[in-house]
């Protein structure tokens, strides 16, 4: 398959094809080769791959392929029943699942696929969602292996759910039956070392192979912690929620020019109308783009932290601060010792200046005027005198 593109920004496209520059080539059993654009897991000669951006909406700002199908190179019709191409759109730190989440895109058309960021922000253990950031924290791991030297390394993809499971079902067919189902990942380790797999599975019908793989399947489907991989959600999940739309392409003069702008017809060639119909059947368009640049994200928070729970402010030393005790109701300002006080004292009500003595005093005497006492020892009594 011929791909002629157009980038004005970039998303993550794996797009089943023969090879091309800024590709990465990876291989998957339904699909064969498979080719991954933008994405930087492993090495590519795309320097800026993973780190393509846009900032606008709309098919003029994304990404568009136009794809020679060349369906004379392709098997009988017994193994390939179809003709066209089969995209998958993730994220630049994932592998596609081509299997799972893969479209088909149709010869003699254009498909538009719309693309909406959503994603999903969970927390660690302690809580209740227990999801894991990296594969260090699973049994399984997905490695790449040098063909030159055997050695094995990360894959440096982003850990997810879905392929934990896939290794975790592969690691449990080996072991059950002895030998590895080739629809699941080849190469990953088990606690870091490389796990040896054996060779394939006799997948044929009721073969004592298939009956394994069946059984171990069916049992993983039915109660995943039957196995031990220890596979849990990611604490962060994307998805791109595509929408699909095809129009009929190309129409025309255009595909007259089209080929002969690619050299597939010599420019002296006059093409009929049988022709262009026997090429529009070569040929498809792809257009990947945002519809919404915004992002859609459930997160989870903590109601209740630990820190918060201990925090002085609602403890009961708070409570038994200085403000709200005892002592400050027994204050001097409202002691007994304040009623007591010399200023309401009874001593001041026998102070001297109404004491009984000053009624005595000997300016308060009577005696007749002009008449000598009789009496010597009148003071300071009070005497009675008689004039008869």
């Amino acid at each position: 398959m011929v791909i002629f593109y157009t980038v004005k920004t970039t998303l993550t496209a794996s797009i089943a094809m023969r090879g091309l520059r800024f590709f990465r080539q990876i291989s998957t059993t339904s699909y064969g080769n498979c080719y991954v654009f933008n994405g930087n897991i492993s090495d590519t000669g795309d320097q800026i791959a993973g780190r393509r951006n846009t900032t606008l909406t709309g098919a003029d700002y994304g990404l568009t392929l136009v794809l020679y199908t060349n369906t004379n190179d392709y098997m009988p019709s017994t193994v390939s029943q179809t003709v066209g191409a089969r995209v998958t759109i993730h994220s630049s730190d994932t592998l596609p699942l081509v299997n799972e989440a893969g479209m088909n895109i149709a010869p003699a058309s254009v498909s538009s696929i719309s693309l909406k960021e959503s994603g999903i922000i969970r927390q660690e253990y302690p809580y209740h969602s227990n999801c894991y950031r990296r594969w260090s924290q699973v049994e399984v791991e997905p490695v790449v292996v040098d063909e030159n030297t055997g050695a094995v390394a990360p894959t440096g993809q982003r850990y997810s759910l879905p392929e934990c499971q896939r290794i975790c079902l592969q690691l449990n067919i080996v072991r059950a039956c002895g030998c590895h189902h080739i629809l699941y990942p080849l190469d990953f380790a088990v606690h870091g070392k490389r796990q040896v797999i054996g060779e394939a599975c006799d997948l044929s019908h009721n073969s004592l192979d298939s009956n394994c793989t069946d059984s171990v399947a069916r049992s993983m489907s039915m109660d995943a912690s039957s196995v031990e991989c220890g596979c849990s959600a990611a604490c962060e999940e994307w998805n791109h929620q595509p929408q699909l739309s095809v129009a009929k392409w190309p129409q025309g003069n255009f595909l007259t020019t089209l080929l002969k702008k690619t050299a597939f017809v010599p420019h002296s060639d006059l093409l009929d109308s049988e022709a262009l119909v026997r090429w529009s059947g070569e040929f498809l368009k792809l257009n990947v783009y945002y519809r919404d640049i915004s992002s859609d994200i459930v997160q989870e928070t903590p109601t209740y932290t630990v820190r918060a729970i201990e925090s002085p402010t609602y403890t009961v030393r708070a409570i038994e601060s200085p403000t709200y005790t005892v002592r400050a109701i027994e204050s001097p300002t409202y002691t007994v010792r304040a009623i007591e006080s010399p200023t309401y004292t009874v001593r001041a009500i026998e102070s001297p200046t109404y004491t009984v003595r000053a009624i005595e005093s000997p300016t308060y005497t009577i005696v007749p005027e002009n008449s000598p006492p009789t009496c010597s020892q009148c003071y300071p009594r009070v005497c009675a005198f008689s004039t008869s």
